[in-house]
């Protein structure tokens, strides 16, 4: 009683559990005599009335939505409850199109079978199992043992021809016929082992006794085996991972770190707001934690796009990692400078000023900033480059024609110590 109220507190659809202890009292109380069946009778009724009292009273524990209350001796069903039960009942219906359903319908009457024996108990117990669930069949039904066998027969056989043609015929809704399953197969070997007994033949290297001990050898390690062999499938990485790690590696994102760790290049997806557009004085922030320990020493930017300015404008944008969000001098920056595309193309790689190294889960934050356009500068004055050589200052004076500095544009001259 125990036992049944908390299956069905756990699963509404247990509820055919409830036939099994009636079935196996009027089967005991076929085998007795008439002078017997009237006081066991009595006893047997008692008995299932208190399994039947403990089942209502562990039920309204363990499920206490299915009740309205209030307090524990409210008993009214609540309506919701029920009008759950039924809208999840209607979702498998094929009509209703409930999409995690659709891939059940229109499956053959065997579909539920299949996956049992294939991998709900594997192969070698599920072929045993189902071959004794034949054989105990043909002796209920031909040789007339209803008596031994038609408990665990009716159980087996209804419970799971009733799943089989449901509209959902997933193996896990077959769960409670697992366990007879697995007695119809040890009833199946040791049948095979008796029946040499009856038979009253001497032993030999192929018989009946040969037989059953062979099918229980092989049914006993073979499901070991077989279960240990389906059960690496776990050990090894869910493949929408690996997919999923794969793409992280091979898809670019909005800004990619390329971490050398030492055996390659990690490329680590950072995260950009979509439609945040960068301006002087509203940097983009964001922080990440490294997924590998290396040198970054290059950053990669999928697109770059220049909005609502003149296109032979020219820009520059300033990235730098921080090992804090309020950190004055950061672990090293990277610039970029040039006119940008107006549509979405544009792919640009940083240096960095200096490589930065990385720990793996170490938090970092990333700070992009665009600098205010400036005009060309004009510096064909002569420099003058300081140097201390130990013997004391020396002066060194540069000069260039081409000294009109803009973001574009860069200042090179080549000078000699």
């Amino acid at each position: 009683g125990v036992a049944f109220g908390m299956a069905i507190a756990s699963k509404v659809s247990a509820y055919p559990l409830a036939l099994a202890l009636p079935a196996a009292g009027a089967m005991y109380l076929s085998r007795l005599d008439e002078s017997e069946r009237t006081p066991s009778g009595i006893v047997l009724f008692v008995l299932m009335a208190v399994a039947g009292i403990l089942s209502l009273v562990v039920f309204r524990v363990f499920q206490p939505y299915a009740f309205s209350g209030p307090g524990f001796f409210g008993l009214r069903p609540n309506q919701h409850w029920l009008d759950t039960l039924a809208n999840l009942r209607n979702l498998l219906e094929p009509s209703v199109g409930y999409p995690p359903s659709v891939q059940w319908f229109n499956r053959p009457l065997w579909f539920s079978g299949q996956n049992i024996i294939l991998w709900g108990l594997g192969l070698p117990l599920g072929v045993a199992a189902f071959t004794g669930l034949a054989w105990m069949g043909w002796r209920v039904f031909k040789r007339g043992e209803w008596n031994q066998h038609l408990l665990l027969f009716g159980w087996v056989a209804g419970y799971f021809l009733w799943q089989s043609f449901a509209h959902n015929p997933t193996m896990r809704y077959q769960l409670p016929a697992y366990p007879g399953l697995a007695a119809v197969a040890a009833w199946m070997i040791i049948s095979l082992w008796d029946h040499a007994k009856s038979t009253g033949r001497a032993p030999s290297w192929l018989s009946w006794r040969t037989l059953g001990a062979a099918a229980g050898v092989i049914a006993l390690f073979s499901t070991f085996l077989y279960a240990y062999a389906f059960s690496q499938i776990y050990t090894r990485e869910v493949t929408r991972l690996e997919g999923s790690r794969w793409f992280y590696q091979n898809i670019p994102g909005a800004i990619n770190l390329q971490i050398d760790t030492g055996e390659g290049v990690y490329n680590q997806p950072v995260h950009f707001q979509n439609g945040f557009a960068i301006r002087p004085g509203e940097p983009y922030n964001t922080a990440f934690r490294a997924k590998a320990a290396g040198m970054i020493d290059e950053i990669f930017l999928h697109e770059v796009v220049q909005l609502g300015a003149d296109p032979t404008s020219s820009s520059t944008v300033v990235l730098s990692i921080l090992d804090s969000p309020d950190a004055e001098t950061p672990l090293g920056t990277a610039f970029l400078s040039g006119t940008f595309p107006s549509g979405f193309e544009g792919e640009y790689t940083l240096l960095m000023s200096q490589p930065v190294t990385l720990e793996i889960g170490g938090n970092y934050f990333l700070k992009i900033e665009a600098l205010e356009s400036a005009r060309p500068l004009n510096i064909c004055e002569p420099i003058r480059l300081q140097m201390d050589s130990g013997s004391g200052p020396q002066e060194i004076m540069l000069s260039s024609e081409d000294c009109v500095i803009s973001p574009a544009v860069p200042f090179l001259v080549p000078f000699s110590v």
